[in-house]
């Protein structure tokens, strides 16, 4: 009986000849920037591995005199240039002083690359420059605003408060006496094309992203780009905003027309052409710093108003506050608020201690709420019905916060 003839084979595994680091990036928050509340830490990472990319970015913080630890892991996908948000933990941010953050990613082949900012936690109450800030605040103070602007059917809210906040920072900062689309008003379509999540006009934004984008770009005027049925051709607000030729274009009684909201559904939404004309405007206008604020720290947020700082807020849409009445006097709290809606953005402008309420300018023009503001009770904002995420956002034209004189 013949042997029957075996073979054996060896498997190789192949080697890795990977040897470039991937890339990675912490996009927010800025380095050298003053933080005084919880802020979240964004990281963008790539790699070349076809299929496999970014394994994993480390979170490493190293406090003032002390040692480096881990914040947070994050994993990737496969995808390049794919964006991460890790959440700060404050209580390691507690001593004041420099902070050292660094982003550590690897990749399939355990490529490794670093990248690390400094930050630093300041008091709110501390200024690098010399103030004439009293020691009591004053029982109410309303900031001077231009007239409430329009967001129609696009989710621009956040856009549209951030632009406001500029826009306050710029009046004060410049001592006018009006405001102007061509002198110091900014934006809102340039900060919303820049900042959306998406490509829908329905897609919104975030405050961190949108002050980034001041904070390394700036924004061109409002008369530049503006957003209004006199923007520039392939603008989507010419039929998306405007009742008459969305009627027009589908028929008197099309369903197309959102008489609530004002504008046409069915309308397509192409983003504006930003050119290298309002990108070079837009550098004349870049903001020096911005922070983030709690919501429950009264006294400093009334110090921001009181110093000439308008504060970005997120909150929760409840019926009250969509049905807001044209009332001075009314304040939105707990017992009008009524069922709770989706997210929103709008910006504080004042408050007044007599009725326990911050005034606040809303993205719905001036037929919305008291010519578009209303009142909300300190108390019901940071409360789960009524704040989104706890904190305020602050911008400055300088590096400190605390420079204004508040009388």
């Amino acid at each position: 009986m013949a042997r029957r003839r075996t073979t054996s084979s060896t498997t190789t595994r192949p080697v890795s000849t990977d040897t470039t680091p991937p890339t990675v990036s912490i996009t927010a928050p800025a380095n050298g920037t003053q933080y005084y509340a919880p802020f979240n830490v964004q990281i963008s990472a790539s790699a070349n591995d076809i299929g496999l990319g970014v394994n994993y970015v480390n979170i490493y913080i190293t406090p003032p005199g002390g040692s480096r630890t881990l914040l947070q892991s994050v994993y990737f996908s496969a995808v390049p240039n794919t964006v991460r948000t890790a959440n700060a933990n404050y209580a390691l941010f507690n001593t004041l002083g420099n902070y050292t953050i660094t982003a550590e990613a690897k990749d399939a082949a355990n490529n490794v690359a670093t990248q690390s900012i400094i930050i630093t936690r300041t008091d709110i109450t501390t200024s690098t420059t010399t103030t004439r800030s009293p020691v009591t605040l004053p029982s109410s103070k309303i900031l001077t605003t231009p007239t409430a602007g329009n967001q129609g059917g696009e989710g621009a809210c956040a856009a549209f408060a951030t632009a406001l906040v500029r826009n306050i920072e710029q009046y004060y900062t410049t001592g006018a006496t009006s405001y102007s689309p061509s002198v110091n008003m900014f934006s809102e379509e340039y900060i919303y094309d820049k900042g959306k999540f998406s490509s829908s006009c329905g897609s919104g934004s975030s405050f961190s992203g949108n002050y980034q984008i001041l904070l390394a770009e700036g924004v061109c005027k409002q008369a530049t780009l503006p957003y209004s049925s006199a923007a520039q051709p392939g603008c989507q607000e010419t039929l998306f905003n405007s009742q008459s030729l969305c009627l027009s274009t589908y028929g008197s009684t099309t369903t197309c027309w959102d008489a609530v909201n004002h504008y046409c559904s069915c309308a397509p939404c192409s983003p504006c052409i930003i050119t290298g004309a309002m990108t070079t405007e837009a550098a004349n206008y870049k903001i020096k710093n911005y922070a983030q604020v709690l919501l429950t720290d009264f006294s400093t947020v009334k110090r921001m108003i009181c110093n000439n700082h308008a504060v970005g807020i997120a909150i929760t849409l409840s019926n009250g506050f969509i049905n807001a009445p044209n009332d001075p006097n009314f304040v939105l709290n707990s017992l009008n608020g009524g069922a709770l809606q989706a997210g929103h953005g709008i910006t504080i402008i004042g408050y007044d201690d007599a009725k326990n309420a911050w005034l606040i300018q809303n993205s719905w023009g001036i037929d919305w709420g008291w010519g578009g503001k209303t009142w909300i009770d300190y108390n019901y904002l940071v409360s789960p019905t009524g704040c989104q995420t706890g904190q305020g956002n602050v911008q400055t034209l300088r590096t400190d916060l605390n420079y204004y004189p508040i009388l």
